[in-house]
């Protein structure tokens, strides 16, 4: 059910979110579970702030764009800054939720890891050879 390098791609994948800072915690390919360090910690904390404002900065310019250019909210200008507004606050508030619920994430992710593995033995699927080695017989 999962390739031999599950571990390592997931390794990998943690390695990349963990740098440009949503992810807190990295995986650990000898133990097999999700780890926090302090340094991640800190890049994910940087990340939400950076984020934050930019968020700031988005909904000033909005503001600006509303009350300074001609026509306020029938300016074209204003719809754009608004759909970037919109979406700078969508995109905030889960990366706030996924800093400070870091510890049961990782408790979930390790969780399910460990429980997934458990069912790769029994596969009951058939693969495509097995199907192609009954189809060239007949």
């Amino acid at each position: 059910m999962y390739t031999k390098l599950f571990y390592k791609l997931i390794f990998i994948s943690g390695k990349l979110f963990s740098l440009l800072g949503p992810l807190g915690m990295k995986f650990d390919p000898s133990s097999k579970k999700f780890v926090g360090t302090a340094k991640l910690r800190k890049l994910q904390l940087y990340g939400c702030l950076s984020l934050t404002l930019q968020m700031l900065i988005a909904c000033w310019g909005t503001h600006q764009v509303y009350t300074k250019y001609p026509g306020g909210l029938y300016n074209p200008v204003f719809h754009i800054c608004f759909a970037f507004s919109f979406i700078m606050v969508i995109v905030c508030f889960p990366l706030w939720l996924l800093y400070f619920k870091q510890e049961e994430l990782k408790n979930g992710m390790n969780r399910a890891i460990k429980y997934s593995v458990q069912f790769q033995g029994a596969s009951s699927f058939v693969s495509i050879t097995e199907i192609v080695a009954v189809a060239v017989e007949t």
